[in-house]
């Protein structure tokens, strides 16, 4: 590649690059590789009156504009290739193959819980109230959660702060996709698929129902109860509470002619979440929302915090005892 690189030194010690790519038909451009300045939504600022009433949140992480890299399909992971977009009814998500056979998505970090409700109500007064709530989430949470994971031994799908280029590689996603704020992290999936393993060179990756069907059906397949349970606590502490059964993928390693499972807790957006201000305050109280748990030094209940993976916990964390739940698992 030709062009030509621009370096600038602050007196505050900070250093960017600006890469310039150079062509016959569009002389100097900038490319994709140098740092931009970036806040995740400027819509989120709020006067006294609406911090009151909804909440003061995470505004100020919102709407505060933060270094972020841009995302090089052609340099990163040997090459990424866009294939397929997926998500759920609010949420944004491109997946991408590498050319090692690895996959990874790449999630829009601003979500649009408006896509939840009827196709009538989506530009009325009660679309821009759920939006503002979007502030009740950490959107930089997933990057601190994975440093600890990294550190308490739970395998996790690392995920990076990125933002797309507007760029043709992109192909049929380039509008919806070009210049969006989001994190790419792996993409687990079966190991005989991909060159480099991932999980520490797991034998398989299950998604839950997968691993349900197993359980339910193999004497030789057994999980890590104590791993997972670990990994719940874990989620208390951070305030994560919407970790469903969606949000988990297994790892399974072939042990003395077993198969057992470690968790792989994935989708970590809803920690440190803060439900303050009056409306919140209101709906947590009279239980309408059930899951609902702000995040504080104390912990106020473990209902809003266990509510989500209700199911999933009494079935795979049974086996131990209220002793190894609360100690045998620390």
């Amino acid at each position: 590649m030709q062009g030509r690189v621009v370096i600038t030194y602050y007196e505050s010690a900070r250093i960017t690059s600006t890469v310039y790519r150079y062509s016959n038909s569009e002389g100097f451009a900038s490319h994709s590789e140098f740092l931009l300045f970036q806040s995740v939504s400027g819509e989120q600022e709020a006067d006294w009156f609406k911090r009151l009433l909804f909440g003061s949140h995470w505004r100020s992480a919102w709407t505060t504009q933060v270094e972020v890299p841009y995302l090089d399909p052609d340099r990163i992971f040997r090459g990424l290739i866009p294939y397929k977009t997926g998500g759920g009814r609010q949420n944004l998500s491109l997946r991408f193959k590498a050319r090692d056979g690895m996959r990874y998505v790449f999630r829009y970090v601003n979500k649009d819980p408006a896509m939840r409700l009827p196709y009538e109500l989506r530009d009325t007064v009660v679309a821009r109230v759920l939006r503002d709530q979007t502030t009740t989430q950490c959107p930089y949470g997933a990057l601190v959660t994975d440093v600890i994971q990294n550190e308490s031994g739970f395998l996790n799908p690392h995920p990076n702060l990125y933002v797309m280029p507007d760029d043709s590689k992109l192909g049929p996603f380039l509008e919806t996709y070009g210049n969006m704020l989001g994190m790419l992290e792996e993409f687990p999936r079966d190991p005989d698929k991909v060159e480099k393993h991932y999980a520490a060179d797991a034998d398989e990756v299950l998604k839950s129902f997968e691993l349900f069907n197993k359980l339910y059906r193999s004497y030789d397949k057994k999980l890590n109860a104590r791993q997972l349970a670990k990994a719940r606590i874990f989620d208390f502490l951070v305030g994560a509470w919407d970790r469903h059964e969606d949000n988990w993928k297994w790892a399974g390693y072939e042990e003395h002619g077993e198969t057992v499972y470690e968790p792989i807790p994935r989708d970590s957006d809803n920690v440190f979440t803060l439900f303050d201000g009056i409306l919140p305050w209101l709906l947590d109280r009279d239980g309408t929302l059930p899951m609902l748990e702000t995040f504080d030094y104390h912990i106020m209940g473990l209902r809003g915090l266990t509510w989500q993976a209700r199911y999933l916990g009494r079935f795979l964390i049974s086996e131990l005892d209220r002793e190894e739940c609360a100690t045998g698992s620390v």
